[in-house]
């Protein structure tokens, strides 16, 4: 297995690695993976699981393609769906999607969830979901109701990720992109960002929230 790790200040390889953090794309990798981000879950302050999904943006009803997560420090860890195809399972991450805790956190949940409904369960629904899309626009009373990850991050966290190139508009413009193997590097670590600032995200999205008195409106309308 080969590896090259996945942060914010290296450039990210295509990888199969047997380390903490990264990309995985063995069995075995994602096996410790994952026991990791469990024991993170069980001391994470604000216990939220960090979640997003890639797959064929012009076919909702093919395979996922990767999992990404993150738990507080924890992360990110990019899951090759191709091989690792128990990442969702019961016994993994599966088993927690219904549960009301640990929170679930992705930006714009609705797309996530058409595509595991077509992957999982036809019924399937996340429990205590927290939408960033959502709550950045009940926050800062934008109208934009599908205002972008890195437009949101730039608002509330002073951080700058790559979405708008023109080598990721061909990518992600490209059908089946997704689906080819080796990943570019640049692809990979596209993936890594939607997630990799989630926890901080969340944290000052939800402190907000509170002191404003607005967290059960931003949740109904997470649940409209």
């Amino acid at each position: 297995a080969w590896y090259c790790p996945i942060n914010a200040q290296t450039t990210v390889g295509y990888v199969c690695g047997e380390t903490m953090d990264g990309y995985h794309c063995s069995e075995r990798a994602a096996a410790v993976a994952i026991r990791h981000l469990k024991a993170a879950l069980e001391t994470d302050v604000v216990d939220a699981l960090c979640l997003d999904f890639e797959w064929d943006a012009h076919n909702r009803r093919l395979p996922l393609q990767l999992v990404q997560v993150a738990v507080g420090n924890c992360g990110p860890h990019v899951f090759d769906a191709q091989h690792v195809r128990n990442v969702l399972r019961i016994e993994n991450f599966g088993s927690l999607m219904g549960l009301s805790v640990p929170i679930k956190v992705l930006h714009d949940a609705r797309a996530d969830t058409v595509t595991l409904r077509s992957n999982l369960s036809a019924d399937f629904a996340f429990a205590s979901l927290f939408d960033t899309q959502v709550a950045h626009r009940v926050l800062t009373g934008e109208s934009h109701d599908r205002r972008g990850l890195d437009d949101v991050l730039k608002h509330w966290l002073g951080v700058r990720i790559e979405k708008k190139s023109g080598h990721i508009k061909r990518f992600m413009s490209t059908p089946g992109a997704w689906a080819q193997r080796p990943l570019p590097e640049e692809m990979v670590s596209y993936a890594a960002d939607d997630v990799r600032y989630l926890p901080q995200l969340f944290k000052k999205m939800l402190e907000e929230a509170m002191s404003r008195g607005v967290l059960d409106e931003i949740l109904a309308k997470i649940l409209a």
